[in-house]
């Protein structure tokens, strides 16, 4: 596997777009990168320069707001990923979030065992199948071949219905043209307690890239999120010591309250439930 288009989204934060590409030098082969391709949705000057300074020979990808999206979602990420995957130029097309990334070298090796009998992979929506008991894709982290885009792939399917938001869809539409789909199921990360974990290799945060957004975007962006942003981005962590964890207890009762903090635990519950259920089955 290699002559590879990498495509990610810049969304205000340039924290991870950092640890992104100090990652995806660290733990790729670089001649098996064709090209980087970088959407700069801050959509200015300052911000391209930025990104081509972050990660030198990328292209900066910019493209027009997608009014209607950004009135039912407060982003149009699917609208410019359906733009940017055409125009990936590399034999295989492989997806990152900014706040996604591989920390192990073995990711492309874990990949290529898995499209020896498969045709794409894509990160499953462990959230949505919880509430809507659907298996649906998460654009986080994909893996596609250069003939899926002219399928066509559309990331905006099911717009505006807010189960489908971007390329949740993806996977399904793969399985119709006649692929065969990977779906890779994530496990917890930090003690279950925030974060997800790809082919034990690939990192995902989650709303990582919302900082500096539309108000329903910065909303999502609680204590945990911050906290663990803090242990990935400065520690270069994707655990946490007995110490850290009281530092999180403690942040939790400091943000939410004692009964409030509380009232999280049957969902944390019905996490770790899946994760086991998931593990059991395999």
């Amino acid at each position: 596997m290699d002559n590879i288009s990498i495509i990610t989204t810049h969304f205000y934060d340039f924290d991870w777009m950092r640890v992104w590409a100090k990652k995806i030098h660290e733990n790729t082969e670089a001649w098996k990168i064709k090209e980087v391709l970088i959407i700069n949705q801050d959509r200015c000057e300052d911000s391209r320069r930025l990104l081509e300074k972050i990660y030198p020979g990328a292209r900066i990808l910019q493209y027009p707001r997608n009014e209607e999206q950004f009135v039912h979602r407060g982003h149009d990420h699917a609208a410019v990923l359906n733009l940017a995957i055409g125009e990936a130029t590399g034999e295989y097309i492989c997806l990152f979030d900014s706040d996604c990334h591989p920390f192990s070298k073995n990711w492309l090796s874990i990949c290529e065992e898995i499209l020896q009998s498969h045709d794409a992979i894509v990160a499953f929506d462990q959230f949505r199948f919880l509430v809507y008991s659907m298996q649906l894709s998460h654009p986080c982290f994909m893996v596609l071949r250069s003939e899926h885009v002219t399928i066509p792939l559309l990331f905006d399917a099911g717009f505006p219905q807010k189960r489908y938001d971007t390329g949740r869809l993806i996977g399904r539409q793969l399985e119709e043209a006649g692929n065969k789909v990977f779906y890779a199921k994530p496990s917890g990360c930090f003690r279950n307690f925030y974060g997800e974990i790809y082919l034990d290799s690939i990192y995902h945060h989650g709303q990582g890239s919302y900082a500096g957004g539309d108000d329903r975007l910065s909303r999502q962006i609680g204590y945990r999120h911050r906290f663990f942003k803090n242990v990935v981005v400065k520690k270069g962590k994707y655990n946490i010591n007995d110490f850290e964890y009281l530092q999180f207890k403690a942040a939790a009762v400091k943000n939410y309250g004692y009964m409030k903090y509380l009232s999280e635990i049957p969902a944390k519950l019905l996490g770790k439930l899946f994760h086991n259920h998931q593990h059991n089955k395999e």
